[in-house]
């Protein structure tokens, strides 16, 4: 599996490779395993919104900001919601509006997490993308 496809099923809230996987290639999966996928990807989709909500309140827009800018971090979370690692992967080409998103993502911990040690291991490493009229 490529480092692209990856990403995509983390951005559209995807929370089990395998059943990615087994969806893109047509396979059939027994419905009660299918429907805790769901319920997992529902779960892990509600706290990534969570997660950006509360990032969003502590953001300072750089005054006057042209357009909407976009950039995509790597964060690597510990399981009490504390950030170890923040990386821009790509920045938004606006130094001032990359810098207030990593600010804001630092002043935001500790991030959400679910209570189900379960999902935990899906919070390990997040790619989140912030626009500025998000």
């Amino acid at each position: 599996m490529t480092y692209r496809v990856c990403i995509l099923m983390v951005a559209i809230g995807l929370s089990n490779i395998a059943f990615a996987q087994n969806a893109v290639q047509g396979g059939s999966r027994d419905p009660q395993s299918s429907a805790q996928e769901a319920t997992s990807a529902q779960a892990k989709s509600e706290y990534i919104a969570r997660i950006r909500t509360k990032i969003q309140r502590f953001i300072v827009l750089p005054p006057n900001l042209q357009g909407n800018p976009e950039a995509i971090f790597d964060l690597v979370m510990l399981p009490d919601g504390h950030v170890l690692t923040i990386k821009v992967t790509r920045p938004s080409g606006n130094a001032a509006y990359d810098n207030a998103v990593e600010r804001a993502i630092s002043r935001a911990q500790p991030l959400p997490m679910p209570p189900d040690p379960a999902l935990i291991k899906d919070f390990r490493v997040l790619i989140l993308k912030f626009r500025a009229q998000d």
